[in-house]
């Protein structure tokens, strides 16, 4: 009975979680629009159609913790490890890669902002990777409620600062918040997982194995599936 109640109240405050992100994201997209020039929502436009087509590589080895969690919760830390190293790995080729073709836009003869709105959002994203890979262990330990207020409080916090474009109508502003609030995201997840998970980063000696297994069992095929829904919705923003 006890565990039912408790399944209850997670899928609940899971449930809120994902529909305050949803809402996060009409919200947020509203205030661009209303206080951004309509040649810098076009700039965020192709770095979000570019995201989408970036995505294909955001392979995540985390995922396997809802597939085999019984198997991964006496090493929690080591696979949680493991899988923010193979992050950081892939992160730095995505961002090489956004670098590249930044670059490569400004010199056909885009924007100049459009480099500096392309590199941030997408460092932005890479961060909200961290962000979700924690949030997947608070999960799997039926913690949805601290993970809830912990997002909504950052989104609330987030839209309130956008206000600043009512000072400073730019996309280098919303750029900087928008990769502040990232940053500060992922950070605060770090915390809450060593207080409330007692997790702390360490690499095992067979940390290779364990994403490898994770890649090979599971995580691949699930991303792919994801990616291909992610593409066919916003890869028209890019093109």
């Amino acid at each position: 009975m006890k565990l039912n109640i408790e399944l209850l109240g997670s899928s609940f405050y899971y449930t809120i979680n994902r529909v305050s992100l949803k809402l996060f994201e009409v919200l947020s997209l509203w205030i661009l629009v209303l206080l951004l020039p309509k040649e810098d929502i076009g700039l965020i436009g192709i770095t979000v159609g570019f995201i989408s087509i970036l995505n294909i590589l955001n392979i995540s080895p985390y995922r396997r913790i809802y597939k085999s969690y019984e198997e991964i919760k006496p090493r929690m830390n080591d696979h949680v490890s493991g899988y923010i190293a193979f992050w950081f790995l892939k992160s730095v080729i995505m961002f090489i890669i956004a670098i590249i073709v930044g670059i490569f836009y400004v010199n056909s003869g885009y924007q100049s902002e459009l480099f500096l709105v392309l590199t941030g959002l997408v460092l932005a994203y890479l961060f909200s990777n961290v962000q979700l890979l924690l949030q997947e262990v608070f999960f799997v330990n039926l913690k949805q409620k601290i993970v809830t207020y912990f997002n909504v409080a950052s989104m609330i916090i987030f839209l309130f600062s956008l206000g600043l474009l009512l000072l400073i109508p730019s996309v280098e502003v919303y750029v900087g918040l928008i990769g502040l609030k990232a940053v500060i995201t992922a950070l605060g997840f770090f915390f809450l997982a060593g207080k409330e998970l007692r997790f702390f980063f360490k690499l095992s000696k067979d940390c290779k194995k364990l994403v490898k297994d994770a890649l090979a069992e599971f995580a691949v095929a699930d991303h792919l599936i994801g990616a291909s829904i992610e593409l066919v919705n916003k890869v028209f923003l890019f093109v």
